[in-house]
């Protein structure tokens, strides 16, 4: 339920008119917006791959089922942008924000990869 839920929140998030946007000076940081967009698409890598640490796939079927989780994370960034662009009233198609979008999603599918992995298990469960 977490990964629906945070993909509900980061809709939410993107979808707020730039005119609702607080105007406190730590949201006045320059950059901040990026490190923001980052820290979203990674988290949503990363609870869309997690559910499926214990599944019964191959390494190999895994790693690909957690890229292919990246790459639909990283659509939804470039949809988003193009709905901010239509739809939104005060914001706008950013391709920095694309660009953040497939760094926090392929920081997520690497993160994804190494802890969520069955090689991982594989090394605690061989004998020693």
């Amino acid at each position: 339920m977490a990964p629906v839920s945070f993909f509900i929140l980061t809709f939410i998030l993107l979808v707020i008119p730039g005119s609702q946007f607080p105007k406190a000076k730590m949201f006045q940081i320059q950059g901040l917006d990026k490190v923001i967009h980052i820290g979203l698409f990674f988290l949503l890598t990363v609870l869309f791959s997690q559910p499926f640490k214990n599944a019964p796939l191959e390494e190999m079927k895994k790693k690909r089922f957690f890229l292919l989780v990246a790459l639909l994370v990283f659509f939804y960034g470039i949809i988003m942008e193009f709905v901010q662009k239509h739809f939104v009233a005060n914001r706008s198609f950013e391709m920095a924000d694309i660009l953040v979008d497939g760094i926090g999603a392929a920081i997520g599918y690497f993160v994804s990869r190494r802890y969520f992995s069955l090689s991982d298990v594989g090394e605690k469960s061989r004998p020693r």
